[in-house]
Formats: structure tokens, sequence, C-alpha cells
């Protein structure tokens, strides 16, 4: 869920090197440890699984890419809600 009219809505986009950014934030509230936030499409997941460090309401947090699905998973952290910005990676393809 995303945070609301003040923060970026959670997206991605991918530039012409073929580096995926991720962006906004995501509420997670009751959200338990390897819960999915969404899937990336073909073309715009990681070579390998991949593990971020992100800014979880005031504290630092864990997101995890599952390469081979695509899912955005959070891992840990204070889950009221958590950012998405600054993670960025090479993409398959």
């Amino acid at each position: 869920m995303n945070v609301g009219a003040t923060a970026d809505t959670a997206g991605y986009t991918r530039d012409a090197y073929g580096r995926v950014y991720l962006k906004g934030r995501i509420s997670t509230g009751a959200t338990a440890a390897n819960t999915p936030l969404f899937v990336l499409p073909a073309g715009f997941r990681p070579t390998g699984d991949a593990v971020f460090i992100v800014g979880c309401a005031g504290a630092l947090g864990q997101v995890q890419i599952i390469a081979a699905t695509g899912s955005v998973q959070f891992v840990a952290g204070n889950n009221t809600y958590l950012s998405l910005e600054g993670i960025n990676f090479i993409a398959t393809g």
C-alpha cells in the first residue's frame, strides 16, 4: 500500500543502460517478514537474488528481491512504512 499524498507512489523504471530504479514509500502495516510487496516483470529483475538496506520509519530495514520470480519482499524492520528510494541494480536481459 502506498503511504499517501506526501510521498511518491511506489514504482520502478529502467534506463537505457539496463539499470532498474525503485522509488516511493510503502506502508506495510501488519506485514510479516518475507511478505511480497509487489512483483517486478521479466526484464526488470536482478541477475541474482538481491538484498537492500532501506529506511523504515526512522530506523533501518531490509528488502530482498528474488530474481527468479521478481518478488520484492519486506524482510525486516519497522513495518509502519519503508522507503524504496535508492534501490537500484542492473537487470537481466
